[in-house]
């Protein structure tokens, strides 16, 4: 993950494509989700559990922030939830959903935005750099916990087969 994943996401926000990185990051959240079951990863309809327990055991250690963006055991999903408006949006229609909109830190800055709070719309405002910045933070907390036995199956096990031609 850190040579596919990580760089890959990193590279595409480099060359200004934050738009798309948002796509990666959002069906990556529920990889992450994946190390704390016991299911296979080509098991169907494990997604929105996977999510949720990305955002639970990972990301709400690295910002309070994360809870108010729907645990997504409810339905329907409120406006700000981040596996359907994230992760659904972008893996299925290609853009975001329900009130969630996106920017870059730049853009954040002039703006006055914050990553994980509203604009003046009511929008919950995900920044690409620190989603990308939160998402790595989350993975290198996975690896120490995977290290420690904290997690159902190792992140040293090979699921990602990757060939170079």
């Amino acid at each position: 993950m850190d040579e596919t994943l990580v760089k890959g996401i990193t590279v595409l926000q480099a060359k200004g494509f934050q738009y798309l990185s948002f796509g990666l990051i959002g069906t990556s959240i529920e990889l992450l989700g994946f190390f704390f079951d016991g299911c296979p990863l080509e098991d169907d309809n494990q997604g929105r559990d996977r999510f949720n327990s990305a955002i639970d055991n990972l990301f709400l250690k690295i910002s309070p922030k994360y809870k108010r963006t729907c645990p997504c055991k409810r339905r329907p999903h409120d406006d700000f939830c981040l596996y359907a408006g994230l992760r659904c949006g972008m893996a299925h229609i290609g853009r975001p959903q329900n009130k969630i909109v996106f920017t870059t830190r730049e853009e954040a800055g002039r703006e006055k935005h914050t990553h994980l709070d509203k604009d003046p719309l009511g929008h919950l405002v995900l920044v690409a750099e620190d989603l990308r910045d939160d998402f790595v933070a989350a993975w290198n907390a996975l690896k120490r916990l995977s290290s420690d036995g904290m997690t159902q199956k190792s992140v040293t096990d090979a699921f990602l087969n990757v060939y170079t031609y």
